[in-house]
């Protein structure tokens, strides 16, 4: 159900939390560089 590939193949990914921490980690390494940015400290260490 909801699954592409077939209607019996599982929806690993969907309810996997990796998937969704890996996603945050992404998001808020944008964040941060963007912070950085602001703040004029990109690059300084």
């Amino acid at each position: 159900m909801g699954n592409p590939e077939g209607d019996d193949k599982p929806n690993k990914k969907k309810y996997d939390p990796r998937v969704w921490v890996r996603e945050g980690e992404k998001t808020m390494s944008k964040r941060v560089t963007e912070a950085l940015e602001i703040f004029h400290t990109t690059n300084k260490l």
